[in-house]
């Protein structure tokens, strides 16, 4: 009943979107303004904010006036990364996790009416609530980029295909174009001239930091946490890596992490090393500067595909990233234009069994807009919360032997 409540619900939104978006873009608009709206969570922070400020560069050079709207967690993570004075953030429009619910959208729609822009950029096609305003919104352009990719035809990809219809300008994109080679696609189609791709050097930032966390002795960071559980490995798995790793190196073991399971970290973590003085639990205890100086002092990191990958890279550390292919590499690896001198792209740890670029369910997020599209038990178990089976399937000896290859 739950179930089909939701559906409903977005059903309606659909519909109501489908009405407010007529005749809304196409305009003869030229006022100067123009509307950024930032998708995603930490990890896109860290990935758009050099390209975002080629773009605050042009606005302010060609006399344009930036707007942004994203939900406060980003706007928090922008500003900590980079002082954002040139922009007008567009306050409460954008919600935590705000979902595709026809009272969310009402209450977006009130926020937002009376506005209109010449140019409205979308950062990613990731998020349905995100293109509502996109293309609600009147506008003379409206842009966002389009994976170069057939996708299953279902009801949640047909919703898709209207929304991206919406569209005046759509800039086309191999499926597994780098975030950061999206944007700066994306930028240089509005008018930014042209720019290099890095990785976003935070070393600067960090020296002034310091935490009385720091352990005495040479160490390695694992990050435990991720913001969607389908990306999580399991703790499980963690425990004999951390077993594994302690008897290899002779480094202590830092664990981090803020959207950890406690019940099953307990189980399976705290108990187990409670009494070793070599595994150091900073789960949930340290701040945003404090935990990023301690990842750049890291011997090397580990996580899944989430921000603690991101972030480790750019504070000088090397990462190791325990990831599947749902979005085709559209994250990882990395594809920088530059490489910064002493920082170091991610190195990916996929399953090793097969081929995972033949899965049928290969990009199974961007095909079908949801985790183990055309796996019917990977998408099972990821409605489940479960993480996926290109995850799922990637075993502690994956990432011994990884860095056997790669650690110096």
């Amino acid at each position: 009943m739950i179930i089909m409540k939701s559906y409903l619900n977005k059903f309606i939104g659909l519909i109501y979107t489908f009405f407010l978006s007529r005749n809304k873009n196409r305009r003869e608009i030229n006022n100067d303004k123009y509307l950024l709206i930032i998708c995603g969570h930490m990890g896109n922070a860290i990935l758009i904010i050099d390209g975002l400020m080629e773009l605050i560069n042009y606005c302010r050079d060609t006399g344009k006036e930036l707007s942004i709207v994203c939900d406060p967690y980003m706007w928090k993570t922008l500003n900590n990364l980079q002082e954002l004075k040139d922009v007008n953030y567009l306050e409460n429009v954008l919600a935590d996790n705000a979902r595709f619910f026809i009272g969310n959208l009402t209450r977006m729609h009130k926020l937002v009416k009376g506005l209109e822009y010449e140019k409205i950029i979308t950062s990613l096609p990731i998020n349905n609530v995100d293109h509502f305003l996109a293309i609600t919104i009147p506008c003379k352009e409206n842009w966002c980029i389009k994976d170069d990719i057939e996708r299953i035809r279902s009801m949640r990809t047909i919703g898709f295909g209207f929304i991206e219809k919406c569209y005046s300008n759509m800039v086309v994109s191999n499926v597994d174009m780098h975030e950061t080679q999206r944007y700066k696609k994306l930028f240089m189609s509005v008018g930014v001239n042209d720019y290099q791709t890095s990785i976003h050097d935070l070393r600067g930032t960090l020296r002034t930091q310091n935490s009385k966390y720091i352990p005495s002795n040479k160490y390695i960071t694992i990050a435990l946490d991720s913001m969607n559980p389908n990306r999580k490995w399991r703790l499980e798995k963690y425990s004999l890596l951390i077993e594994k790793l302690l008897q290899k190196y002779s480094y202590d073991i830092v664990l981090t992490g803020t959207n950890v399971n406690e019940i099953e970290f307990e189980k399976c973590i705290k108990v187990k090393f409670s009494n070793n003085e070599r595994v150091i639990d900073l789960v949930g205890k340290t701040k945003f500067y404090e935990w990023l100086y301690i990842l750049s002092k890291a011997e090397f990191h580990i996580g899944v595909d989430s921000g603690s990958i991101h972030f480790a890279t750019s504070s000088g550390a090397q990462a190791y990233c325990i990831t599947g292919v749902w979005d085709g590499h559209r994250v990882f690896p990395y594809h920088c234009d530059t490489l910064p001198e002493g920082l170091h792209e991610p190195i990916c740890i996929y399953r090793t069994d097969l081929d995972y670029e033949k899965l049928p369910c290969y990009a199974c997020k961007v095909r079908g807009t949801e985790f183990g599209t055309l796996n019917k038990a990977c998408k099972k178990a990821c409605k489940k919360g479960y993480p996926c089976e290109c995850l799922e399937n990637i075993t502690v000896d994956d990432v011994i032997e990884c860095l056997d290859a790669n650690y110096r």
